[in-house]
Parts: C-alpha cells; structure tokens; sequence
C-alpha cells in the first residue's frame, strides 16, 4: 500500500470537497497514520459526525485498488496532499481535493500566471467571440487559462487558448472516463496534450448537480483571478466567483 490508497479511502468515506481530511493532517502526518490509529482515536478526535465515523469504519480499504488499477492502465496521475507535486495553491483553501486526478501535467502550475475564465453555456455571439478572443491574448501574454471545459463562454476561451499553442487547464465536476459534452472530447486530448485535464472525482463517477459547483473552488483556487464573460444571477459562474473572493483573489 502506498499513501494514495488511504488517501482515496478517506475521500470515500468523508465525501468529496470535506473539510476534514486537511484537519485530519493537524494531527497526523500522515494519512496511513490516521488509518492505523483507529476507532478509538478517531473519536478522541472530536472532528467527526457519527455517521461520518460509520463511513470510516465501513469504508474498505480495498477499494482504492480498483481506482489505483483504472488510472495506471489509463496513464492517468494520483496526487495526494502527500505528493510533492500537489499544487501548494490548492493547499491554502479550507476543503481542496483529498485526491486530485490528473490527465495530463499539471507540474509547476503554483509558478504559472493561471486566469480563470467562466461563463454562462447560453451566452450569446458576442459573449462567445469575446471569450475566444480573450482566451487567445491571455495565451499569448504567458498565461495559463484555467475552465471548466463546458459549452458556451468556457470552451470558447480554452480554443482561444489552444489556438495560441498555449498550456491550458480544464476542471471537471466529473470523473476522467465520463463521456461529459461529447463535442468537446477531441478539446479536452489537445488540453491533456499540453497541459491537463484534472478533477477530484474518480475516474468512472458521472458527476451531479452538487459536484460542478464543487469543482469551481479548485478551478479559482488554481488560478490568480477570475474573469466572467456573461452569467446570470445564478449561475455557476458566479459560484466561482464566490470562491475566489473568500480565496482573496481578484
């Protein structure tokens, strides 16, 4: 067993986007250690609810093989908090990723320029040119442009962005092997190409109304500021904008 198996284990067991599997580290150096530790001590902890220590108790192990097997016939990466490559700026929010999936190369993104751009998926023309548009210039400025990879204002940034041959990242609220926007599969392998394709659900999870807005907070937390291009007064574009303000970002 290596660390990404308890670390896999702990996402299953506490959810994704949990607060606690950070706090979990203000005690433990290690996840393996919190493993081995036990019931007993878990509850000495005073963290968790008593359905969140069922989860961990009845959580198996075990099951961190099946995903640890898919992602290596897949070449995907498995960073953990753990792993020296984590990205440090993920590290300064109160819930990142207890396990980040990576397709792609993400190296050195905490000293890359990243600009999130969002956007509604039902903006208009101008909405569209202007998102290709800005994509293209940031690009060609040395920065990394961070999305979501959806239809409408998103995807239109990232091809302005791979236009300019330039590295981009897109974030899933969905696994790696989830056929998501179809017409936008053959963007995410240029994305994967030269940069990466990431998400904190695993490879085969299909992804929920819950998990988009999750995913938002990884895609400002990664980026230096965001950029809305068109969103309505609720939209998911301005959750992300929600997260970047409490991140202190622009």
């Amino acid at each position: 067993m290596d660390h990404r198996h308890y670390w896999i284990w702990l996402q299953q067991a506490l959810g994704y986007a949990s607060t606690k599997p950070i706090r979990i580290l203000e005690h433990y150096e290690t996840a393996e250690n919190f493993y081995n530790a036990g019931m007993q001590a878990w509850r000495k902890l005073r963290l968790f609810t008593p359905q969140e220590l069922r989860s961990l108790e009845c959580t198996r192990l075990s099951y961190a093989d099946w995903v640890i097997r898919r992602c290596e016939r897949r070449h995907y990466t498995i960073l953990t908090p753990e792993d020296e490559r984590y990205p440090e700026r993920l590290l300064r929010i109160k819930n990142p990723p207890a396990v980040l999936y990576v397709w792609g190369d993400l190296t050195g993104i905490d000293d890359e320029a990243a600009i999130a751009v969002v956007g509604t998926r039902r903006c208009t023309a101008q909405g569209m040119a202007l998102a290709g548009t800005l994509g293209c210039r940031l690009a060609q400025s040395g920065m990394v442009l961070v999305s979501g990879g959806a239809v409408g204002c998103d995807i239109c940034a990232t091809k302005g962005a791979l236009h300019a041959g330039a590295r981009s990242v897109i974030v899933l609220g969905c696994g790696l092997d989830v056929d998501y926007l179809r017409e936008n599969a053959d963007v995410r392998v240029r994305v994967a190409r030269n940069g990466a394709v990431i998400t904190e659900y695993q490879p085969d999870y299909s992804g929920n109304r819950v998990t988009f807005p999750q995913r938002n907070r990884i895609m400002s937390a990664l980026s230096l500021g965001t950029v809305v291009i068109e969103a309505p007064k609720r939209s998911g574009a301005l959750i992300t904008v929600t997260h970047a303000l409490e991140q202190g970002k622009d």
